[in-house]
């Protein structure tokens, strides 16, 4: 997404802008960091803080889409007013596309950047929560920690990126079917590992096999399986994933083995 695209068409001015009236919107934007902020207060340097990107929305409240973290220092500094551009005629998710805009600049995580893309009703986002949602499964998007919230997005979005929704459902169907919703089920060396053999063997294998073979064996078989492989090949562990399914699979089969 271009800046010069996307804020062209939008009202906007340089200010300096009161602390006390900002606010920021956490519905879009990753909790703040409190270390982050304690770093940059220690190295305060007012000519390196830059511009704050604030919108001013019709109830003239204003809401910071990115610069949540120097506001804090200021605060915490004590410092009245913020330099910052104010842009007026956004809507909530065109501020989420903002924030998404600046944030790709900055290192940030794949489950920061969902969150942000589902606000921003980014297609591919919603396809990716909806087939997840359709196999009794949630994206941990406000970061719960609870045992039931998937928090590997990355790995979703690279199974969908290379596989379109049809492999991410096949995936977490295998998944949730053979083990149930624990997070710890959805680590991403598991999802891309059986995501590999899923590609390799698409034709060959038989789902419900599969399944019954991965509940019988569990996960802590398939993680000291993953090790075993590991060391014996010297590869990396989506791939030792890959061999352990495929070795999981033969067991106990007649016919129909796969190499």
């Amino acid at each position: 997404m271009k800046q010069e695209n996307f804020l062209s068409n939008k009202t906007q001015y340089i200010a300096n802008i009161p602390v006390s009236i900002l606010r920021v919107d956490n519905s879009y934007q990753k909790p703040l960091d409190n270390n982050h902020v304690k770093k940059i207060v220690k190295n305060f340097d007012p000519v390196g803080v830059g511009q704050i990107h604030v919108s001013k929305r019709p109830d003239n409240t204003f809401w910071v889409f990115d610069g949540q973290h120097r506001l804090a220092v200021y605060r915490t500094l004590g410092i009245e007013k913020i330099k910052g551009i104010v842009y007026e005629g956004l809507t909530i998710v065109e501020e989420s596309k903002g924030y998404d805009f600046y944030n790709t600049i900055k290192k940030q995580s794949p489950l920061d950047k969902e969150k942000a893309l589902i606000t921003a009703l980014d297609k591919d986002a919603l396809i990716r929560k909806e087939v997840v949602e359709s196999q009794g499964l949630e994206i941990d998007y406000q970061r719960t920690n609870t045992v039931d919230k998937i928090q590997a997005v990355g790995a979703i979005k690279k199974i969908y990126d290379k596989g379109g929704r049809n492999d991410l459902k096949e995936v977490l169907h295998i998944l949730s079917r053979s083990f149930g919703n624990h997070k710890k089920y959805y680590q991403a060396m598991i999802m891309l590992g059986l995501h590999r053999f899923i590609t390799e063997h698409r034709d060959e294998f038989d789902k419900k096999w599969l399944i019954n073979r991965l509940k019988k064996f569990g996960v802590k078989e398939l993680l000291t399986e993953q090790n075993t492989f590991r060391r014996a090949f010297n590869c990396n562990a989506n791939e030792a994933i890959k061999f352990a399914v495929v070795k999981f699979y033969n067991h106990g089969k007649r016919k129909g083995k796969l190499q």
